[in-house]
């Protein structure tokens, strides 16, 4: 059961990264927070499980990604979601 929720955000990773050119201007015009927590707090609030939260920014530990990285990442999540874009 891992493995297929493993393969699923991996799948919804790849897909939110083509999506990232189709977002509205909205999402380009605001200020990245430099603050992972704030970013988590954000997307918890729009809806995304804080199982698929954790699970990225384990992923994101584990492969020593910048946390601006995972920000702007969880960022983009987050306006999908409010979006209601489906993924």
């Amino acid at each position: 059961m891992e493995k297929a929720l493993k393969k699923k955000i991996l799948r919804a990773a790849f897909i939110v990264t083509f999506l990232i050119p189709f977002i509205t201007s909205h999402a380009y015009g605001q200020a990245i927070k430099g603050n992972v927590a704030e970013a988590v707090k954000d997307a918890q609030a729009a809806g995304i499980a804080p199982v698929l939260l954790t699970r990225l920014l384990t992923l994101g530990y584990e492969n020593q990604v910048e946390p601006a990285a995972i920000v702007r990442f969880i960022q983009t999540l987050t306006e999908v979601r409010r979006e209601e874009i489906p993924v």
